[in-house]
């Protein structure tokens, strides 16, 4: 026990002149964070949360109409090139009617980004393509088409986070024997979004 604290006591002296450098000039250095910009094989995990906003059925009759809903969204991606990345992302949305009901929808989408970088700005500008398990007033279509366009702006807050904010246009289609019965939703999500990179 008695040869423990001089050697600790020795390790603590020999790591002083790492931690505290000076310069040529006889200052003390400081250390930048490394920044990483991404590279081939970084991936990412999204989380999202955004008000949707339904902006009208084109072409239909008997339609419901619906109230301002949310989409709960989280989603898996990796980068091929430093600007380049698929991967997908699955949510739970909903939307309210007049008639107090509710449209429920899981989307599942697979997706291909391509961002643009500047300093710590990444704009990222996605397609979408998938389907959702939709729900309606007890009425269940499945598999129903999702088409998605999205443009978004992320702060990287380090090399693990980034956080921002994404636009994103939603085609969602339910095709029916009878030509009366289609229904063509349309939505607008103004996402919060996060990043965790790894």
């Amino acid at each position: 026990m008695k040869r423990i604290i001089p050697l600790i006591l020795a390790l603590t002296l020999c790591a002083v002149p790492v931690l505290a450098q000076e310069t040529d000039n006889g200052e003390s250095a400081t250390f930048e964070q490394f920044y990483a910009k991404n590279q081939m094989g970084d991936k990412f995990i999204k989380m999202q949360i955004s008000p949707t906003f339904p902006l009208g059925f084109f072409n239909q009759q008997n339609q419901p109409s619906l109230y301002v809903g949310g989409l709960l969204g989280l989603g898996f991606h990796i980068f091929l090139t430093d600007n380049f990345a698929i991967g997908g992302d699955a949510g739970f949305g909903f939307n309210a009617t007049i008639g107090s009901n509710v449209f429920d929808y899981i989307p599942i989408v697979a997706t291909a980004t391509w961002q643009f970088e500047y300093k710590r700005w990444e704009f990222p500008v996605t397609a979408g393509l998938g389907f959702a398990w939709e729900l309606y007033n007890g009425y269940l279509y499945w598999p129903g088409l999702v088409v998605e366009a999205q443009a978004g702006a992320m702060y990287r807050i380090n090399s693990n986070w980034g956080v921002g904010g994404e636009l994103t246009y939603m085609f969602m289609p339910e095709f029916n024997i009878d030509p009366s019965k289609n229904w063509m939703g349309n939505f607008l999500n103004i996402t919060i979004a996060a990043r965790y990179y790894f």
